[in-house]
């Protein structure tokens, strides 16, 4: 299987929901002489098969917002946030075809009214520390000492192989024979980012076995723009081998 990394272009911004588009770069390999070259085999079509199930909420209830497509054919394998006046007003889910990693786009909600000025919190699978083909099966957000808003985010994977398998990212400290007392935050399968007020962690919500993550659920605070996320929710979708 191919290793990957996935580029963001920029988010062109209009205070709505939007579509933003992502470039894949690809590297590898390849023999000059065909007659040479190794065997190259074709990864294991899968599918989203059976209904969409929701999680709990990481956070609080709000405004609930569906952020990508969850009856659609990708899946989502990172999140990000950017804030205007010390608000996340702005959420998106990174997500890609589950066959096909440079089908790859995002869907983002903007309740911030101007555009976001803040500097981006985002944690994905990708690059060439992850396998291709590795989603989100869990998430857990970290809020302010207020419990108001939303201030970092911390994912778990799971990676569907080249016979169309699926299995967790296991856990992986830096060094595995000192591992004992570690925070989760030290898990190397399991990134994170926080902004310098993120106050405590919320509960992990996980999508059931053999499911990964299609959407987001946001939920907002109320009031007048800018609007804080409050909590994220995971909507999920088992796979399946074939159609």
């Amino acid at each position: 299987m191919t290793m990957g990394a996935r580029t963001n272009f920029e988010i062109k911004s209009n205070g709505q929901q939007r579509f933003i588009s992502s470039s894949v770069v690809r590297t590898g390999t390849a023999s000059i002489l065909l007659a040479l070259a190794m065997p190259v085999f074709s990864d294991t079509d899968v599918s989203l098969t059976g209904s969409v199930t929701q999680t709990d909420i990481s956070g609080f209830a709000g405004t609930p917002f569906t952020v990508g497509h969850p009856e659609g054919t990708q899946a989502v394998y990172g999140v990000w946030s950017v804030e205007r006046n010390d608000k996340p007003c702005y959420v998106g889910a990174l997500t890609e075809d589950i066959n096909n990693s440079k089908d790859n786009s995002g869907e983002i909600k903007s309740l911030c009214g101007d555009n976001p000025i803040s500097s981006e919190m985002k944690v994905q699978f990708g690059g060439i520390k992850f396998a291709e083909r590795t989603f989100v099966r869990a998430l857990r957000v970290c809020m302010n000492k207020d419990n108001t808003r939303l201030k970092g985010f911390q994912i778990r994977g799971r990676k569907i192989d080249e016979n169309g398998n699926v299995s967790d990212l296991p856990v992986r400290y830096p060094d595995s024979s000192s591992s004992s007392g570690l925070t989760p935050l030290v898990d190397l399968n399991a990134p994170s980012d926080q902004r310098p007020n993120c106050d405590g962690w919320k509960k992990w919500v996980e999508c059931s076995q053999n499911q990964i993550a299609t959407a987001i659920t946001a939920h907002f605070s109320g009031g007048s723009n800018p609007r804080s996320v409050t909590g994220i929710a995971l909507q999920c979708r088992a796979v399946g081998k074939g159609e």
